[in-house]
């Protein structure tokens, strides 16, 4: 059983939110509220920022479980072929983030070129797990 609420993605201000319980495997529940916020700075900026909660009710022995899924977003367009955008996820279950930073080049009709900053680290000792730079193209 679950609910969406979606308004225009036309209006600067926009926003989702959906509301999810059923049924998970054979004798679990599931629950899952999650929403998204954006803004859009017309014509050159968008924040928005995604969150989800996932509660799961099992039975024993894993009984009641929960984790927090965060993603804040920002997407800068420099010119119409330029981009320039920063993802931050964080996963409370695993206990790390993630800085994912892309720049993306258009160069011809789906001709892409990307480069990106991969960061991945633990949140209490802010060791790294993994980091990268990367170069697509497409």
């Amino acid at each position: 059983i679950g609910a969406d609420f979606v308004s225009k993605p036309q209006s600067l201000f926009n926003y989702t939110f959906s509301f999810w319980y059923g049924g998970y495997y054979a004798r679990g529940d599931k629950l899952t509220p999650s929403g998204t916020a954006g803004y859009r700075f017309q014509p050159f900026l968008k924040l928005s920022i995604f969150a989800t909660y996932n509660m799961f009710l099992l039975p024993a022995p894993w009984n009641h479980t929960s984790f927090l899924l965060f993603d804040p977003t920002i997407d800068f367009t420099m010119t119409n072929k330029l981009f320039f955008t920063t993802f931050v996820p964080f996963n409370q279950k695993l206990n790390y983030t993630n800085i994912n930073a892309r720049f993306q080049l258009r160069y011809k009709p789906s001709s892409t070129l990307f480069q990106r900053y991969n960061d991945n680290f633990l949140i209490n000792s802010f060791l790294v797990r993994k980091r990268a730079i990367l170069l697509n193209f497409s």
